[in-house]
């Protein structure tokens, strides 16, 4: 009887020693799905993560689009009133020159050949000088902008730039070149006192 138990034991522990290589296999199978599930999470994570700055980037740029739209808009309903009041002043020039400046402009000349005295100024000289006028106020104030915002109001503007200013056809005449611009003036003023 004791040739059966042995055989029964020696069957019993190939049995144990197969099961537990089958048990170690999917011990080793599980805990590389473990760390392959982990593996993923962390990287859900990171891309969750990632997620929430661009939403937030998202909402952001949205915001800014929003804004830039509506100061679209704003300048979109500036455009359409200053083109109306345009139209309405071209309108007006119209009217202007066409009836009333132009009858006593008549008037005038006539009057002033009379007592020996030459007519009056066209309108488009008068005209032009205004805007050139306005012109170098922009320019100026353009220029007097750029010194404050480098923190060089007391400069003075490029000497080759002047020169050339100076000998441009339509540039300023020799008195005005002469007579410097009261920003000019106290920018050197500035100049004077910085040197001190």
């Amino acid at each position: 009887m004791a040739l059966p138990a042995a055989a029964d034991r020696l069957e019993s522990l190939m049995r144990l020693r197969e099961l537990t290589g089958s048990l170690k296999e999917l011990q080793h199978n599980l805990i590389g799905l473990h760390v392959e599930r982990d593996k993923i999470g962390h990287s859900l994570d990171e891309l969750a993560s990632e997620k929430r700055l661009l939403l937030k980037e998202k909402d952001t740029l949205l915001k800014l689009l929003a804004g830039v739209q509506a100061d679209m808009n704003e300048i979109a309903t500036a455009e359409g009133k200053l083109e109306a009041a345009r139209e309405e002043a071209n309108a007006k020039i119209n009217e202007l020159k066409g009836g009333e400046y132009e009858s006593i402009r008549g008037k005038v000349d006539g009057l002033r050949r009379e007592h020996g005295l030459s007519p009056t100024r066209p309108l488009q000289e008068l005209l032009d000088r205004e805007t050139s006028r306005l012109l170098d106020e922009r320019r100026a104030a353009r220029r007097e902008a750029e010194f404050e915002a480098e923190g060089l109001t007391g400069s003075s503007p490029a000497p080759a730039a002047a020169a050339a200013a100076a000998v441009a056809p339509g540039g300023p005449s020799a008195m005005e070149t002469a007579a410097p611009s009261s920003s000019s003036s106290s920018r050197d003023r500035t100049t004077k006192k910085r040197k001190r």
